[in-house]
Parts: structure tokens; sequence; C-alpha cells
């Protein structure tokens, strides 16, 4: 079961392919630990296959990665959050004893 399937706020993880990961290291402008990636494969320390498996979870590189990821995915859940408080009304100034228009909430 997913996180959205038991009611969390994440979508579920969507694996990358193993050509993907490879030429996002190969693209114009790659971030420098895609480049590092890309240098440990030829190296020979893992097959991009086993990048995109997650049988490469020892590999320094592989942990630079996880750990950006994990600093984008809590940039964005609290972007999120944030954005989910900001749409909020500021219900400091309501009024709730008066009806209108068959409610009883008002902004005064």
């Amino acid at each position: 079961m997913t996180a959205a399937e038991e009611g969390g706020v994440l979508p579920p993880y969507r694996r990358v392919s193993a050509e993907t990961l490879r030429l996002a290291t190969e693209a114009t402008g790659a971030p420098e630990y895609l480049r590092r990636l890309a240098r440990a494969v030829r190296h020979g320390e893992a097959t991009w296959a086993e990048i995109a498996d997650g049988n490469a979870e020892d590999l320094p590189e592989v942990q630079d990665i996880n750990a950006v990821v994990a600093e984008q995915t809590q940039a964005l859940i609290e972007r999120a959050c944030a954005g989910e408080a900001s749409s909020q009304p500021d219900q400091s100034d309501w009024d709730d004893d008066e009806p209108q228009d068959g409610g009883i909430l008002r902004k005064r």
C-alpha cells in the first residue's frame, strides 16, 4: 500500500530507469553529484542497473544523491505545508454569533 493510499501526503514513488539515470548524468549542466555517479560507473564500482534497482546503496555517490533527494523532498513538504497554512483564512476576526446566507460564520 502506498503512502497516498494510506492517507499520506506523498504520491507513490516512481523509480528512475537505468537509461534515464545514465542520460541525466550526461546532460549538459548535470550537477556534480550526478557526474560523480557517472565516474563511479565508469570505474566499475556499480552498473546503472544496480543503481536504478537500489542495489548500490553503499556507494558514497549514491548516498550523496539520496541526501540531495531527501533535502529536495523536505523542501517540497515544507513549501506545501507553508502554502497550506497560508491558504487558511485568519479566523481571529470571524464572528460566529450571527447567521449569514445560511451559514453561521461571516467575515467582518
